[in-house]
């Protein structure tokens, strides 16, 4: 066989395997390179090798993982705890870890590129398959120390922003299995998203619903940790959101009764009432809020009370009901201003 024919044999296993995807041709050809099975530059690689020695991964996957096999350890150290923090990654951060970046050599293998250099340097994963990759292929006990120390390093700097970053440091948490400071924090980056993003405040509430489920039925706190972030979810609904809060409701009714927890319930009740009138459905709507109403009297808290009143009185001009809305609104007046009569006596 001619060396010509001999690299258009060898050139066809990559193209043979990738299917198609040019990714992984590059991927392909980037290992057999680094394995010395290829010689030259990019662009003019020659075929020196027997063909039928030429072994070809046979996925895109193990390609990568071949490649990241092959680095030094300090530099497949940086990749492994680079994949942690996401696709885009600066040095310092890496540092705070306790890692000594070393990016020349991930650079220079094209597993990453240097995507900013002022003010500061930052770097990106070259494809986010790489980044997956090195991400799988830690020990999962490595991978979770990773994340432990970057929520550490994200709550330990600057104070103004840790709010922000809740949900980011919620994830970590999570991912380092640490279900419990993972579910605060979600429950933490709800509330700072509730006037900026609700849809962000209320993926944060459903991740820390979830949490919440998974937990053993022997712990003390999993009914009402249970509760809070559903609670959340239906008094939230009205906001623009799209969201059926039936089932929820149902599943309150039955936490609260465990709990105790009428307040919780009657919260969940009044949003349920809203929804329905919102929706024309007067009847049900008037049923809950009627429930509603005499639950909140058990509770004896007059800030929910009041505001439940407003919302009730509101479904009850929409059907129509003008004694009822007088008669609620009246009572809306009176518990204010016994609480402000009560402000002035402590003052």
């Amino acid at each position: 066989m001619t060396a010509v024919a001999a690299c258009r044999t060898c050139a066809s296993r990559p193209l043979e395997n990738a299917g198609g995807n040019p990714f992984f041709a590059e991927e392909m050809v980037r290992e057999l390179a680094q394995r010395g099975v290829l010689d030259g530059a990019r662009g003019g690689y020659v075929c020196r090798a027997d063909v039928a020695d030429v072994n070809v991964p046979a996925t895109v996957q193990a390609t990568i993982g071949a490649r990241i096999d092959r680095l030094d350890p300090p530099a497949k150290r940086t990749l492994s705890a680079a994949a942690v923090i996401g696709l885009r990654f600066r040095p310092d951060l890496l540092t705070s870890l306790g890692v000594e970046p070393v990016l020349d050599q991930l650079v220079q293998a094209e597993l990453v590129d240097q995507v900013r250099f002022t003010p500061g340097a930052e770097y990106a994963f070259h494809h986010p398959l790489i980044r997956a990759v090195a991400y799988e292929s830690q020990l999962k006990s490595d991978r979770s120390e990773w994340h432990r120390r970057l929520a550490a390093v994200i709550q330990a700097g600057d104070p103004s922003s840790v709010d922000e970053n809740a949900a980011l440091i919620a994830e970590h948490l999570e991912a380092a299995g640490e279900a419990r400071d993972a579910y605060r924090w979600h429950m933490r980056a709800g509330h700072w998203s509730t006037r900026r993003d609700i849809a962000a405040a209320r993926a944060s509430w459903e991740r820390a619903r979830l949490i919440a489920d998974a937990l053993p039925d022997s712990d003390p706190d999993r009914t009402t940790l249970r509760i809070a972030p559903r609670a959340k979810l239906c008094g939230s609904a009205w906001r623009g959101v799209d969201a059926s809060i039936d089932s929820l409701v149902d599943e309150l009714r039955e936490l609260c009764a465990d709990a105790g927890d009428n307040a919780s319930l009657a919260v969940s009740l009044t949003a349920l009432a809203l929804q329905h009138g919102n929706r024309g459905h007067y009847r049900e709507s008037i049923r809950l809020a009627t429930e509603m109403m005499a639950m909140l009297e058990s509770v004896g808290d007059p800030t929910s009370t009041i505001g439940a009143t407003t919302a009730v009185a509101s479904i009850r001009h929409e059907a129509g009901h003008s004694a009822d809305v007088l008669q609620w609104s009246q009572t809306v007046i009176d518990r204010a201003s016994a609480g402000t009569a009560e402000c002035d006596a402590r003052t």
